[in-house]
């Protein structure tokens, strides 16, 4: 090693440096540094070796002449940034500053005047790797800290000055994860334990060069190398994922210049690709995939100079055809077009703003104008819905939702731009309903859907009076009962109860100023009356009884005095001409009078007593009143029971259901 106090004692000698010091005008610095006791500075030389007017050398020699410390400014920019130490002319430690930063950062130490040890600091000054040296100078090992933490995690071991092998403690635990070793200087293998299990999870293999050529991955610690890369000149050219361990590769990635550029993908791990996707300096730029591997594909993806998608193509029901379009602005979604058909024509579309759904459009008949449009809140829940249903260019019917959930429906049917419906809902039950059917602008129609004994009640109100004219009330979709005002005075007069298959069973009819039905009727199954009983006195109780036979009455029973007996008996043909009368004067349940009423001919006979009557018997006196009162609901004449009909007569105050 070159001798760097001698030289400097062959270059400058004691004559010549005081010459130097008369002439640099420095010679004030050697008085300043003279010392009595020996081996101390005596003297300073300095020294401008590009006559630049600003020093770059400076020595410093003991009283005996002997070198103890040079100071070196190579770059002329006035800081020293070497300085060697002397002992006994001999160096024996060198500061540096290999960065230029201002900072020395480096120091050799020397044994005679061969280095020994190195040591690389911060600018904090501390040590953050040390090199040791054989006797010929050659590296022999070195320890650095990465991290800068004060623990030293990697170590490189030499041989005649060249790297054989080193080790690294990634996580500063005291147990070596990183084995690496070298021949001819240059990188063969290495390999890392990342979670220190004993179980290798990356193998590196290195060409000739000292270059990867191909390295082998464990990502998921289970003991198998299921990514494996390959490479030339050192940069990555192509890597192989076999992810499920069955031997083909799942995911196939080629590379430019270190990047990837074209990816292939087996998504159901069948063995066969189904993702494709190409790249341009590591950015995607389209994608195609086959969704339900049959080895078609059917979504087609572009993406901006971003890397993010632009737009999206798909064929969803995988027959070659697109059906559905995304549109993305920056990789948010704006918009989506849906051919929900299959005919061709994208016929509905979703908007986006913020990535949430705010509007939806239909055109069902494809004429370039919406017929539906549904409007979203924050939630992406419907808020309100719009719809043309008849295809004419103009909506008709609007729907309003509350958090999702619809509250109100209206609808314009004859498209005068009047709502005409006015349906309202809660928890997604209809409960009301208003209908215009005339289309005056005035609701007269009034459903109710929350009544307590029927599906449904509706009334109608003709004359726009606010009383309800019509009452018709439903149950399991059939009809049951139907209440009319025919005089429009506030009154129910009519009431008519319908059997579960929606056929009329009885009607009741009331007249002003009553509390009780005036006349009830009672139907067969084909509708036709049976019987009719009559109130008379308000009473609640029947005093006249009607029969009939398919149509035709052919008896009446009448309580005249009103004290629950049938008193009086009237028979009738077929024609319905009163034939016969018997009348109980004395009230005790007999006929006491009989009158046959049919005409006679010229012999005073009558004709057939038993076809004319009806089978009445012979003696009929004595049992009418027992056969009027078998043909009644009632076994006797008397009040109606209460589960026949409503014996109040309905007011308006009694309405089943109000506006």
């Amino acid at each position: 090693m070159k001798n760097y106090g001698k030289n400097w004692i062959q270059e400058f000698g004691l004559a010549v440096m005081l010459v130097l010091f008369c002439l640099t005008g420095v010679g004030s610095a050697a008085a300043d540094n003279a010392a009595n006791k020996d081996g101390q500075a005596a003297e300073t030389v300095e020294k401008d070796t590009d006559e630049d007017g600003v020093t770059d050398r400076v020595a410093v020699f003991d009283n005996k002449g002997r070198i103890l410390r040079l100071e070196i400014d190579g770059d002329q920019d006035g800081f020293f940034e070497s300085i060697q130490y002397y002992e006994k002319e001999m160096l024996s430690r060198m500061e540096r500053d290999t960065d230029g930063d201002g900072f020395r950062d480096s120091v050799d130490f020397f044994e005679k005047e061969k280095r020994i040890r190195q040591e690389r600091r911060t600018p904090r000054g501390a040590v953050f790797q040390i090199t040791t040296f054989d006797p010929s100078e050659q590296p022999l090992e070195m320890k650095k800290d990465t991290t800068q933490t004060g623990f030293f995690d990697t170590v490189y071991t030499f041989e005649a000055g060249k790297p054989i092998s080193s080790t690294r403690d990634s996580d500063e635990n005291g147990v070596i994860n990183i084995v690496q070793t070298f021949e001819n200087g240059l990188p063969v293998k290495r390999t890392k334990d990342a979670d220190e299990d004993g179980t290798i999870e990356e193998i590196v293999l290195f060409d000739d060069q000292g270059q990867p050529k191909e390295s082998r991955h464990d990502q998921d610690g289970d003991g198998r190398h299921e990514i494996i890369r390959f490479y030339a000149a050192g940069d990555i050219v192509r890597q192989e994922k076999d992810m499920d361990g069955d031997g083909r590769t799942d995911t196939l990635t080629l590379f430019e210049k270190g990047l990837p550029a074209e990816e292939k993908k087996d998504a159901n791990l069948d063995g066969e690709f189904d993702i494709f996707t190409k790249l341009a300096n590591g950015i995607p730029v389209s994608q195609e995939k086959d969704t339900n591997f049959d080895a078609k594909r059917d979504v087609f993806i572009d993406f901006d100079a971003d890397g993010k998608v632009r737009l999206m193509k798909e064929d969803t029901r995988h027959i070659g055809k697109i059906d559905r379009v995304r549109h993305y602005d920056t990789g948010v979604l704006q918009k989506m077009e849906t051919d929900t058909d299959g005919d061709g024509f994208f016929e509905t579309r979703l908007f986006y703003e913020n990535e949430k759904i705010k509007r939806q459009t239909k055109d069902e008949n494809a004429d370039g104008q919406p017929d539906l449009r549904v409007y979203f809140d924050e939630n992406e829940q419907k808020h309100r819905v719009e719809n043309d249903s008849d295809l004419n260019g103009r909506t008709d019917t609007w729907e309003f939702y509350e958090n999702g959930i619809l509250v109100r429906q209206e609808k314009d049917d004859n498209g005068d731009g009047q709502v005409d419906l006015r349906v309202f809902f809660e928890n997604n039950e209809k409960k009301k309903l208003l209908r215009d059917a005339d289309y005056d602008g005035r609701f007269e129609t009034f459903q109710r859907f929350d009544h307590p004994e029927w599906d449904m009640v509706m009334e109608q109100d003709l004359y726009g009076d606010d009383t309800p004219d019509n009452r018709f009330c439903y149950l399991d979709g059939v009809l049951r009962q139907k209440e009319i005002d025919e005089n429009n005075d506030g009154m129910m007069d009519l009431t008519e109860f319908y059997d579960d298959a929606g056929k009329l069973v009885r009607l009741a009819e009331y007249e002003p100023y009553r509390t009780h039905p005036f006349l009830v009727w009672f139907y067969d199954a084909s509708e036709n009356p049976v019987r009719a009983e009559k109130d008379t006195t308000d009473s609640g109780t029947t005093d006249v009884w009607f029969y009939y036979e398919n149509g035709r009455v052919t008896r009446v029973a009448e309580d005249t005095n009103h004290d629950g007996a049938v008193d009086l008996w009237e028979y009738y043909d077929g024609s319905e001409a009163l034939v016969r009368r018997e009348k109980d004067y004395d009230f005790d349940g007999t006929a006491d009078v009989i009158e046959d009423l049919r005409e006679k001919d010229a012999a005073g006979k009558t004709e057939d007593d038993t076809a004319s009557l009806g089978n009445v018997p012979e003696h009929a006196s004595e049992n009418v009143s027992e056969n009027v009162s078998n043909d009644t609901l009632n076994d006797t004449p008397g009040k109606r029971s209460d589960h026949e009909f409503e014996e109040q007569k309905p007011t308006v105050g009694q309405t089943v259901g109000g506006k």
